[in-house]
């Protein structure tokens, strides 16, 4: 009989306006080691950021994100001696904690690249005045029609996040998402609900496409030791330059994850393990493919059970929440 598979994932930017627990850094002296070579190799004060005033400094905010959910896997890995993934994968932007937990890029590194991008996309006024919207129960390929009749040239908007056949993420200039979901409404999208600011993985993301190809430039990613999958093409990856071409694209292009979840069921992937505030990742990833175990880790206690699962997994099936 098999081993059972499972795959560990990490939320994009928005999981950290849902709030960081301050509880990790208090009970975890490896997570507190983490946070002080993050903030020292930026010579920023995260542990602030992150748990007392997360409503300043824009621009650290999803370095601060990164660096809690990779002290979180950094964790897990140091208590449990069953941690070994058949996949990693990040939604969004949670693909550079992904990264840098396959072993891709050194954390710092890491930090330093989504922080030189965030500058960037904090100074794209188009971008960061755009908007996002979820459309529920209308078919996909309608809500496609629905964005061409908006913007035939395909420059204003587009399905950002590609989640099921009946429910996806459309990004782009907020009078052109707001005439798209107007028009869904009238098609028979039972929902469209607005979400964060911000036109990521749209159109006005090609700009900030080309701008970046210098900063991307200058790393060398590795060889990973865990296979990596991408939200640009759903595919997996071990190889260091793949990752980074992949990567250093992802800003403009949709975000493939109803692909990224079905490639993890063809794997025979039984269980995800989401790392982080939200629990976004786990609910998007339930409409693909439901019949997966999902358990969101974000409390000492969630970090304990899943070790006690990751210890039983080969025993018995295991209590997803």
């Amino acid at each position: 009989m098999n081993d059972p598979k499972y795959s560990i994932v990490f939320p994009g930017r928005e999981a950290f306006y849902k709030g960081l627990n301050r509880s990790f850094h208090d009970a975890f002296p490896l997570f507190r080691r983490i946070y002080k070579v993050a903030s020292d190799s930026l010579k920023e004060d995260l542990f602030r950021i992150s748990f007392v005033a997360p409503g300043e400094r824009p621009d650290l905010h999803t370095v601060c994100l990164i660096t809690y959910c990779y002290g979180i896997a950094a964790v897990l890995l140091s208590k449990s001696k069953h941690l070994s993934p058949s996949a990693v994968a990040g939604f969004s932007q949670g693909e550079f904690t992904a990264s840098t937990f396959a072993g891709a890029l050194s954390l710092p590194h890491v930090l330093g690249l989504v922080h030189r991008l965030e500058k960037l996309l904090l100074n794209h006024s188009h971008l960061i005045n755009g908007s996002m919207a979820r459309i529920v129960e209308l078919d996909r390929g309608i809500l496609e029609q629905c964005c061409r009749r908006i913007d035939p040239d395909r420059r204003a908007v587009c399905i950002a996040i590609y989640l099921s056949s009946d429910q996806n993420i459309i990004s782009g200039a907020a009078t052109e998402v707001e005439q798209v979901c107007r028009l869904a409404k009238a098609s028979g999208a039972r929902w469209a609900i607005p979400l964060n600011d911000g036109a990521y993985h749209s159109p006005l993301c090609r700009s900030i496409q080309m701008m970046s190809k210098p900063i991307f430039d200058e790393y060398r990613f590795c060889e990973t030791s865990y296979p990596l999958y991408s939200c640009t093409d759903g595919k997996a990856s071990t190889a260091g330059p793949e990752i980074l071409k992949k990567l250093s694209v992802q800003i403009g292009m949709p975000v493939l994850w109803d692909t990224v979840v079905e490639n993890f069921r063809k794997e025979v992937i039984s269980h995800v393990f989401e790392l982080g505030p939200g629990c976004t990742v786990s609910a998007n990833s339930r409409l693909i493919c439901p019949e997966l175990r999902y358990m969101w880790i974000n409390s000492p206690e969630d970090l304990n059970h899943a070790v006690e699962g990751l210890a039983e997994l080969n025993k018995k099936p295991m209590r997803g929440h």
